[in-house]
């Protein structure tokens, strides 16, 4: 046999041995069918609230047992971090005193009115985004298209301006 025709066979033989490795898995023995639990549905039970970490919005989903109406999601809002979030770094700017009085959808259906407490103009920017955010998701809970749902944020006698939470939901 000519030096061509030794490595021909050799190549033959490397690749009969991979597709045998290969064939065989390896050692894996197959099994029956394993069945778990069926995978959880519909809306989380709790309040998704927009705290701060490191000074950028982030969605926290606070356990409360239900899907609490937006005011009830404003007023945890306004309770500050829970101690647990406190020991992860999250924070609030958003005060005690900003108490939701009222949350409506408004006409269009993508425009909502937040009634606060307090007046609103000394609130800072970073705390009108938390308000925004918290409210967008507790009124439309399955998701709302990027940047069309305006919050307006009222109260004291003040108006702020009509916000979206676009870029952070």
């Amino acid at each position: 046999m000519s030096g061509g025709g030794v490595r021909r066979w050799l190549l033959v033989g490397v690749a009969l041995a991979v597709t045998g490795a290969l064939v065989a898995g390896c050692g894996v023995r197959p099994s029956g069918v394993i069945t778990g639990n069926p995978a959880p549905s519909g809306p989380a039970e709790g309040a998704e609230l927009y705290l701060l970490a490191a000074g950028e919005l982030t969605p926290v989903l606070r356990p409360t047992g239900k899907v609490p109406s937006p005011t009830e999601a404003l007023t945890l809002l306004a309770a500050g971090p829970s101690p647990e979030e406190r020991a992860q770094g999250l924070g609030s700017e958003v005060p005690s005193a900003a108490t939701a009085v009222s949350v409506a959808s408004g006409t269009p259906a993508t425009e909502i009115t937040v009634t606060l407490d307090m007046d609103v103009s000394a609130l800072s920017g970073t705390a009108i985004e938390q308000i925004t955010c918290t409210a967008e998701v507790a009124v439309f809970p399955d998701y709302s298209p990027p940047g069309q749902v305006s919050v307006t944020v009222t109260g004291g006698g003040h108006t702020r301006e009509p916000q979206t939470c676009f870029p952070f939901r």
